[in-house]
């Protein structure tokens, strides 16, 4: 950052400002305020589970998408990298089989288990062994 650009950015500038209250809240309230969205997906995943019809693996499919998009801004990349693998997943097609579902079921329990663990940054060795198991299941199924 040159001089000049560090002088205009002054404490009081609304940029820095916003900058410094994302910084100071986002961590540890989004692991809170993201369950909300979690609960959503969860109850996306239960409805699609009974009706697997297009209308409800769109509402899931937004749902991952929802949380995809928030996690690693606020230091969650694990849900953003989670959040596309599930949507991609489903927009290879619907799921046709008992093996299909079972990887939809490893993605929402793997994104329910980094929330709920609150599993920031990599997630060091879980959030590691989450994402090769969850590629081993989308390979395994010619999806990865």
């Amino acid at each position: 950052m040159s001089e000049q650009t560090s002088s205009a950015l002054s404490p009081g500038d609304p940029v820095t400002q916003a900058n410094l209250y994302l910084s100071e809240t986002s961590e540890g309230s989004y692991a809170d305020w993201v369950r909300e969205d979690l609960r959503a997906m969860m109850a996306a995943y239960r409805s699609f589970r009974q009706s697997s019809d297009i209308a409800a693996e769109r509402n899931l499919s937004m749902s991952f998408q929802a949380l995809q998009d928030m996690g690693a801004t606020f230091g969650y990349p694990l849900v953003s990298e989670i959040g596309l693998l599930a949507v991609r997943f489903l927009e290879a097609g619907l799921p046709k089989d008992a093996r299909d579902m079972d990887v939809l079921h490893v993605l929402t329990e793997s994104m329910e288990l980094v929330i709920a663990k609150k599993l920031s940054g990599d997630g060091g060795a879980v959030g590691q062994a989450l994402l090769i198991g969850i590629h081993a299941a989308l390979h395994k199924v010619g999806k990865g």
